[in-house]
């Protein structure tokens, strides 16, 4: 199952093991997505997590034709609490994270209150503080006439009308404005695109491809 970073535990919220989770990209729905999923809490990504605006997680634009149905969502696990489950280690034999799940969660400012399962005291709640959470990438999908998350269409191919080929979608900004797609081509070139009708044609979820109409003259940002 692959799982995504979506934002950062940063301080213990009561006396019975909720936290609060700093979102990379504030969304009122993500609260809704996550109960009862199974999530992982990576203790020692803290340095390597991503800005806010690296990972927004969806457009106002509904965009594309649907794929498929959702994959059923994973239930909480019945028994024994989660953190009773193997957890990673690095090379070092430290612990890189912890399996769990979402007991409850609601909105709250620009992030969400969670409670954990296995988490049931202020103590273990503190041991959190600084890490990453991630939660399964699938949950993460859209049904066709709705707004996509743009999590979607990360590593589709970008083609544009005239120019061809651009490159692949390797991560996502903004602008204030608009969300913005950081595409790079085969010598490191990237472009930023902004997530709009005026510039994104059609999403071919089938193909894993985003077609787009961008002026003759839209400049590369940078190279890697």
């Amino acid at each position: 199952m692959s799982f995504l970073q979506i934002g950062k535990i940063t301080r213990v919220h009561g006396l019975k093991g909720e936290v609060f989770v700093s979102l990379f990209s504030p969304s009122e729905e993500i609260s809704s997505l996550v109960i009862n999923q199974m999530v992982q809490i990576y203790r020692t990504s803290i340095e390597k997590a991503p800005s806010r605006a690296s990972f927004p997680l969806g457009t106002s634009v509904p965009l594309g034709e649907k794929k498929r149905q959702p994959e059923t969502l994973v239930p909480a696990k019945a028994g024994k609490p989660a953190l009773a489950e193997r957890q990673g280690s690095n090379r070092s034999g430290i612990k890189d994270y912890i399996k769990t799940s979402i007991q409850k969660a609601r909105s709250h400012k620009e992030g969400l209150i969670i409670k954990f399962k296995g988490i049931d005291t202020k103590l273990e709640a503190e041991a959190l503080k600084g890490a990453v959470l991630s939660v399964p990438q699938k949950i993460f999908s859209s049904l066709k006439g709705e707004n996509i998350y743009l999590c979607e269409v990360l590593n589709f191919k970008v083609y544009d009308q005239k120019m061809g080929a651009l490159g692949t979608i390797r991560a996502f900004s903004s602008n204030g404005a608009q969300d913005l797609l950081l595409v790079q081509d085969e010598k490191g070139i990237q472009r930023e695109i902004p997530f709009i009708d005026e510039f994104v044609i059609h999403v071919h979820f089938d193909l894993k491809k985003v077609q787009v109409h961008l002026p003759s003259d839209w400049p590369c940002v940078s190279r890697f």
